[in-house]
């Protein structure tokens, strides 16, 4: 009788990876001046909810060991919180430009633009940038140790 298997290193990391992008979906992507921060929810519903479901079938993958199966989910992942950071950024860099393009004679116009600048970057998109990078090391790390296990376990060759 055999008790639950152990769960091996390459599990847990891919535990915390998925905590970790999983929790950059409500923590602080974007700060606005006078107005709260907004998290993936707020700015992409949709897209938060991908990658909740692209970690999910992290786990899931983690649970039945099938480690190569990661680079599917955590390209995914990955490409998903990069793809919002750059949509963030040309978003921003659009009504910065209409804001100094389209306000020439407003006596408002370094209000707005001021304001703009001032919109900031938070720290969630780090710890979701972190956890899917860890979901793609995980079978690329995994791979790369059992090659150099099973190499020391060869005989060597003779010539």
């Amino acid at each position: 009788m055999s008790g639950p298997a152990k769960p091996q290193s390459r599990q847990i990391v891919t535990l915390v990876a998925a905590v970790l992008c999983g929790a950059g979906t409500i923590l602080p992507l974007v700060g606005v001046p006078l107005l709260r921060d907004k998290n993936l929810f707020q700015l992409s519903p949709n897209g938060a909810w991908l990658l909740i479901g692209l970690t999910s079938l992290s786990l899931v993958i983690a649970l039945l060991r099938k480690y190569q199966a990661l680079y599917v989910s955590g390209l995914a992942s990955l490409g998903l919180v990069v793809y919002t950071l750059v949509a963030i950024h040309v978003k921003r860099s659009g009504y910065q430009q209409n804001l100094e393009n389209g306000m020439d004679q407003s006596p408002m116009k370094d209000l707005g633009v001021n304001f703009m600048k001032n919109v900031t970057i938070r720290y969630g998109w780090w710890v979701m940038l972190i956890g899917a990078i860890l979901i793609v090391a995980v079978p690329l790390v995994g791979s790369r140790l059992g090659w150099a296990a099973r190499r020391q376990d060869e005989p060597p060759t003779s010539q």
